[in-house]
């Protein structure tokens, strides 16, 4: 069995030298760094001509293939939009026909077409014809337009697999109408105590439940309080709304 500290490579960088497990080689100098030097600015590449700073606002993924050429490279990135990888060539929305332009188109045709259903019912009600209902079509129609959008703009840990995200509506405030509406992710692995305690502290609600005689934080849906021992996901799906309200010691 080989000696475990001959796995890995150490870094090239001078002040570093990390034995790092998963080293990156640069496309230029063609050396061994580790995650926090592998860009020729951290560094100071030699064999680049000029080097500017990276964005901090992107991501940058290079161990991660792109979504559409499977490319590798040292500028890919994470795009913010669909959490999905990619290179300089298919980074822009259009390029990667991002989900978010797929939501504007869908919430766009859907506007369309309430407009439309608002002159027909406006025309109905005129005639005194009684407007139709919904249909179910309509209305799986609408929540996945909402889901779509809560994909795209949801809130919550960036270190859940997008794979494995559960996409909750969540309902919270401070008890005056109306309450605030915010898109949020979590685990699907997760209790319903845990994402209580997540959303909590990710939106900056009072959260006393580790202690006694003081109001609850509950998560509640069609005004149901969820047992927080039981997993979320085996309770709701995504696409669901969900209140976080404040119940009175018992």
């Amino acid at each position: 069995m080989s000696d475990p500290i001959y796995i890995g490579k150490h870094c090239s960088f001078e002040s570093c030298s990390l034995l790092d497990f998963l080293p990156i080689t640069c496309s230029y100098c063609k050396k061994i760094f580790c995650k926090d030097h592998h860009t020729p600015y951290h560094h100071h590449c030699k064999d680049v001509d000029s080097v500017t700073p990276p964005n901090p606002n992107i991501t940058y993924r290079p161990s991660e293939p792109c979504e559409m050429c499977q490319l590798k490279d040292l500028t890919n990135v994470l795009c913010e939009s669909c959490q999905r990888v990619y290179c300089m060539s298919h980074r822009t929305l259009e390029q990667h026909s991002c989900l978010i332009l797929q939501v504007d188109k869908v919430e766009e045709r859907t506007k369309k077409q309430q407009q439309v259903d608002a002159i027909k019912t406006a025309k109905t009600a005129v005639k005194g014809v009684a407007p139709k209902r919904r249909g179910a079509k309509s209305a799986a129609v609408e929540r996945k337009v909402l889901l779509m959008k809560m994909k795209s703009k949801s809130e919550g840990p960036a270190s859940v697999p997008f794979t494995e995200r559960l996409f909750i509506n969540i309902l919270h405030g401070d008890g005056t109408p109306p309450p605030l509406n915010t898109y949020f992710h979590v685990s699907t692995m997760w209790t319903v105590g845990r994402c209580v305690d997540m959303i909590a502290e990710h939106l900056k609600l009072r959260n006393n439940n580790n202690r006694a005689n003081m109001d609850a934080l509950v998560m509640e849906l069609n005004g149901t309080p969820l047992p927080m021992s039981q997993c979320l996901a085996d309770l709701c799906e995504s696409g669901d709304t969900v209140s976080m309200v404040y119940h009175a010691p018992s």
